[in-house]
């Protein structure tokens, strides 16, 4: 039986390669050279072979969309942050990237930087029915932002600055409050202030300002000089402690 060879010469720029291309070039069926491309059962390994070497003499790429589409996972991760600029938000999304790049997903970002966008967001829903996965990026939320978030039907993953009844993630402020000031008396410190921020972009606090310090031990509070400050009075506050 002889079969029609589509030359890639013959292709201009624009044309785009289908899979009913790469069938036709390997002498198969549609549904066969799709199972044959994905490595699906039922395929023997010569013609499987065959049709990727047709689909490779094509330039034929496998649409992602479809692919994940057809295993009914969009294998897209939206993620929510407050704020791109700082420090420490760069640092959660840089390693949020790359796990995510490992797993071959693609990430989303939903910028909320401000009450405004914040509540936009949440009513209505934007990545709703396009992602798998929500991580809710180092900010509280709710208890109405948190039944808005399940009606998308996907995970969430909160890390940083959240309590949630979902998986999260966070510094363990104890850990961390013990290691520094036993640093600093070490360094022979003995008056040692601590200022904690809140964030004026961001609607009421939802977790409280002196949460951090009320579950340190009465040893390490007993050592600091607490202020609670806006975070754009944070440096005005590290000059007039000097």
């Amino acid at each position: 039986m002889a079969r029609k060879v589509i030359p890639l010469h013959r292709r201009s720029g624009q044309d785009v390669v289908k899979l009913a291309d790469v069938a036709e070039a390997a002498g198969v069926s549609l549904a066969t050279a799709s199972r044959a491309l994905s490595d699906t059962k039922g395929v023997s390994e010569k013609t499987r072979t065959k049709v990727k070497r047709a689909a490779e003499r094509l330039a034929y790429v496998v649409s992602p969309e479809a692919s994940r589409l057809a295993g009914g996972r969009t294998g897209r991760v939206a993620v929510v942050v407050p704020h791109l600029s700082r420090w420490f938000f760069g640092e959660l999304l840089e390693g949020l990237i790359a796990v995510t790049s490992g797993a071959d997903l693609d990430m989303i970002l939903y910028h909320v930087d401000g009450i405004d966008d914040r509540r936009d967001f949440f009513e209505r829903l934007p990545a709703r029915r396009k992602v798998d996965a929500v991580v809710v990026l180092a900010f509280p939320v709710d208890e109405d932002e948190r039944r808005r978030l399940q009606l998308m039907g996907a995970d969430i993953v909160a890390a940083g600055g959240q309590d949630a009844p979902y998986p999260h993630v966070y510094i363990d402020d104890v850990a961390a409050g013990r290691r520094a000031v036993d640093h600093l008396i070490m360094l022979g410190h003995r008056r040692i202030a601590m200022i904690e921020a809140t964030d004026p972009d961001q609607p009421v606090q939802l977790v409280d300002v002196p949460r951090r310090t009320s579950q340190l031990s009465p040893t390490l509070r007993s050592r600091l000089t607490i202020g609670s400050l806006r975070a754009s009075v944070g440096a005005r506050s590290t000059e007039l402690m000097r």
